[in-house]
This record gives C-alpha cells, sequence and structure tokens, in this order.
C-alpha cells in the first residue's frame, strides 16, 4: 500500500499473463488478463495491503470489463470474451469472495465482443462487437 499522496507505489501482486483492464467500486478492483482467461480480483480497505484473490475463469481472452454495484452489497462484475464470442457475469461478495460465475448468451451475429457496460442499474448491458461492427443489449437476468 503505497500510503498518503506523494509516497511510492508500491507493487500488489501479480495478476495474470496480459493483463488488460482493470475496474474498481467499493475496496474492490477487478484486472482481465487476456493470454489466461480469467479475472483477478483485489481488495482494498483503504488503509492496510491490498490482497490478490485467487483468479477466476472466464471466456476466451477477456477485455471488456464493468462493475456494479448491487442492493445487497455484492458486486456484478460484466466481462467479455474476445476469442470465443461470450459474456460473463461474476458476481463477487463485497469482500471479493466468489459468489457466482457463469456465461451470458450473446447474439450470434456479436463476433469478438470487446468491450461491455452496464447500462443503469436496468440490469442490462451494451457490448460492442468488434469482428461484426455491430453493438447489442443483452439482459444480464439481474
Amino acid at each position: 500500500h503505497p500510503g498518503p499522496p506523494g509516497n511510492a507505489a508500491a507493487a500488489v501482486g501479480a495478476v495474470g499473463a496480459d493483463p488488460r483492464r482493470i475496474r474498481g467500486t467499493a475496496g474492490l478492483c477487478v484486472v482481465t488478463s487476456f493470454a489466461d482467461d480469467q479475472l483477478t480480483v483485489v481488495s482494498f480497505d483503504g488503509t492496510t495491503a491490498s490482497i490478490v484473490g485467487s483468479p477466476i475463469s472466464v471466456g476466451d481472452g477477456p477485455v471488456g470489463l464493468d462493475l456494479r454495484e448491487l442492493p445487497n452489497g455484492n458486486v456484478a462484475v460484466l466481462s467479455t470474451g474476445f476469442q470465443d464470442h461470450s459474456a460473463w457475469l461474476t458476481v463477487l461478495s463485497p469482500a471479493g469472495a466468489l459468489v457466482s460465475n457463469a456465461a451470458v448468451s450473446l447474439n450470434a451475429a456479436c463476433l469478438q465482443p470487446a468491450h461491455a457496460a452496464w447500462i443503469g442499474d436496468t440490469g442490462l448491458f451494451l457490448v460492442s462487437c468488434f469482428g461484426s461492427d455491430k453493438m447489442e443489449v443483452v439482459d444480464s437476468g439481474l
């Protein structure tokens, strides 16, 4: 933990091969690892050292990543599998423990899903389809 502003940065830990995107909310950060097909969760309480959690398997070549706090305090993590045309919904506890992890169906015309973003608190998300030059709105089921 680097401490107050102006202090030197400190190494937190390994996050897998070829990290692509990082997003954070409510004391949690999530990092995509493109080459390892996984997410790494880093928890931080603001005063002590950060804790790097165990990797979570997701789609092949995760690129897109977005986080959303749920009413019960859990965090919904949305990621895209660029190489297997997938989207994944991972739910974490406020402490960063895995609650659930499952693929979400995309339209077959959505090739190479790249980035995704939650649309407010609706449970819907938007995904860009790099390989087919499209965008798609998807219901996550939340």
